[in-house]
This record gives structure tokens, C-alpha cells and sequence, in this order.
């Protein structure tokens, strides 16, 4: 996979982290359907990342925007990851792999926290992939969503029956919801909204 990948324009291949806390999810049909979300959004743009483990989709957010704002808990949410991974690890994995990128702000903390520090409508894309209980969606899309610029774009990852809290809080709140192959799920603020 590694050597033959062939992705989209202007992307290139970022081979997957060592610390493996998502072997089974980190595979072509992932990077093939993240790109394939980012192409709807405009380019250039201003985002934030709601939980980013070890920067697998980061990785690919930063080719794409202009500034990515990440944030994620990492050990002050739970010591190891499922599978005994420890979570400070996960954290030393991203910083290595984005420590070149200027185009990057790590926020160390809780999402709905962090929302405080950013204005309404001054974001171009916010992506959720944090906690996927339903309560924790539910709160995610509740504090970022009046943070995303009128037709600007919220999104996030596992929309899937393996995580109904995620389906349950996205579909309560949106009437038409884009997904992807990855299972990123998105919805372009001023679209069709349920509540």
C-alpha cells in the first residue's frame, strides 16, 4: 500500500503512525475517503480537528488548510488507549509527525472547553472525532457548530451502526448529512438543519 497509493491531487501519502491505536481504521479505504471529504470543502480555509489521536487524519488536514487547530485530551481523558496503548505515546506520535508543519495549533484539553477560545462564524471546517458517546457528539456539535462560518462545513468520523451515539447525534440534529467511504459524515452550515 505504502509504495503504490495513488491519491488525489494535491495530496501525498503519509505512511501510518508507529503506535498503533487504530490498525484496522487506518487503511487505503480511510485516506482515499478523507480526501475525498476535503475536496468539498475550499481550500486554504481555517479548521478545527476535535480529537486526533496520533494525527493520522491530521496528516491530511494540514495539506489541505491553511490552519488547523487540534485538540485532544490525550492522558488528561484516560491513561491507555483499548488495546493498552499509553495515551502518552499516542501524544509524543503526533507531535513528531507534525513537528514540521507550521500551519498547526495542538490544544492539550477537553473540545467543549476549548470552543470558549474560538468566535462564532470564524471557522471554515470544524471535524469531530473525539469521545463517540452520544452525549459527547451531541455536545461537540452543539458548542462548534455556531463556530463554523454561514456555508462553511461541520464534520467528523465514524458515522457508522458500530458507533450509534455518533448516527444517533448527527441525524437529531441534521436533515441531510454527506458521508464518505472512511465513514467521515459531512453537512455545509445553512443547509437543511433538523433542530
Amino acid at each position: 500500500m505504502e509504495t503504490g497509493l495513488k491519491l488525489p491531487k494535491p495530496f501525498e501519502y503519509v505512511p501510518k503512525p508507529r503506535v498503533s491505536c487504530r490498525e484496522q481504521e487506518f487503511g487505503p479505504h480511510f485516506i482515499f475517503g478523507l480526501c475525498d471529504m476535503l475536496q468539498h470543502i475550499p481550500r486554504r480555509g481555517e479548521m478545527v480537528e476535535v480529537g486526533c489521536l496520533a494525527g493520522e487524519a491530521t496528516a491530511y488536514f494540514v495539506q489541505w488548510m491553511s490552519k488547523v487547530h487540534v485538540i485532544d485530551p490525550w492522558d488528561l481523558w484516560q491513561k491507555y488507549w483499548p488495546g493498552g496503548v499509553l495515551m502518552t505515546d499516542i501524544e509524543t506520535e503526533f507531535k513528531e509527525r507534525l513537528t514540521e508543519r507550521n500551519n498547526v495549533k495542538v490544544y492539550k484539553g477537553f473540545s467543549t472547553q476549548i470552543a470558549k477560545e474560538f468566535e462564532d462564524n470564524s471557522l471554515d471546517f470544524v471535524y469531530i472525532d473525539a469521545d463517540h458517546s452520544y452525549q459527547a457528539v451531541k455536545a461537540d456539535i452543539v458548542v462548534w457548530y455556531p463556530k463554523v462560518k454561514d456555508g462553511g462545513f461541520l464534520g467528523g468520523h465514524d458515522y457508522s451502526s458500530k458507533y450509534p451515539g455518533t448516527m444517533r447525534a448527527v441525524d437529531e440534529r441534521f436533515v441531510q448529512v454527506k458521508t464518505f467511504m472512511d465513514t467521515s459524515w459531512l453537512i455545509q452550515r445553512g443547509g437543511p438543519v433538523a433542530r
